[in-house]
C-alpha cells in the first residue's frame, strides 16, 4: 500500500505541474489575442517565446506522467501498457484518487478551452495576413502603370475617356 500511495503521490505533484502550466498556458493565449488584435509584433514574439517554454514543460511533465502510470497500472494488477489515468484511477478508488480524478478533469477542461482559443487566435492571425496581402496588393496596383499610359506616343493617338465623348457630343 505504501508503494501505492508513493506513486500517487509522484502522480498528485505532475497532474498539480500539468494543471498550472496549462493554466499558464491559457492566460499567455488570452494575452496572444490581444497583442494580435493590437497588431503587437514585438509583444507576439515574446508571447510565443513563453509558450513554447510553458509546452516544453508540459512534454515533459506529460513523459513523466507516461512513466508513473504504468507503473501504478502494474501495482494494481492492470496491463501496464494498455491503461489509461482514468482506468488506473477507477482501479484504485479511494478519496485520494477522486481528488485526482478532478484534477484530471480540470486539466482536460482547461486544455479543451486551449483548443478553442487557440483556433480564435489562428483566425485573428489569418485575417491579419490577409489584410497585410490586401494592403500590399492595393499597393502594388497603384504604383503600377496603366497599360495606356506606359505607351510612348503622340498624345492625340490615346483615345479620351469616355465620358470626355459623352460631354463633348451633347
Amino acid at each position: 500500500m505504501d508503494n501505492i500511495l508513493e506513486h500517487l503521490t509522484i502522480l498528485e505533484d505532475i497532474l498539480v505541474r500539468e494543471f498550472r502550466a496549462c493554466q499558464a498556458l491559457h492566460d499567455l493565449i488570452k494575452e496572444e489575442r490581444l497583442v494580435l488584435t493590437g497588431q503587437d509584433i514585438c509583444g507576439l514574439l515574446t508571447l510565443v517565446e513563453h509558450k513554447e517554454a510553458v509546452l516544453d514543460e508540459l512534454s515533459q511533465l506529460g513523459d513523466r506522467r507516461r512513466i508513473v502510470v504504468p507503473q501504478l497500472a502494474e501495482i494494481v494488477g492492470l496491463q501496464p501498457h494498455a491503461s489509461t489515468l482514468a482506468n488506473v484511477l477507477d482501479a484504485i478508488d479511494n478519496e485520494y484518487c477522486d481528488r485526482l480524478k478532478r484534477l484530471h478533469e480540470g486539466i482536460i477542461a482547461l486544455l479543451g478551452g486551449i483548443r478553442n482559443l487557440t483556433y480564435s487566435n489562428q483566425a485573428l492571425a489569418v485575417a491579419g495576413l490577409d489584410r497585410v496581402d490586401a494592403v500590399q496588393s492595393f499597393l502594388l496596383d497603384l504604383f503600377q502603370p496603366l497599360d495606356n499610359q506606359s505607351q510612348l506616343g503622340d498624345p492625340h493617338t490615346i483615345e479620351p475617356p469616355l465620358a470626355y465623348d459623352i460631354d463633348n457630343r451633347a
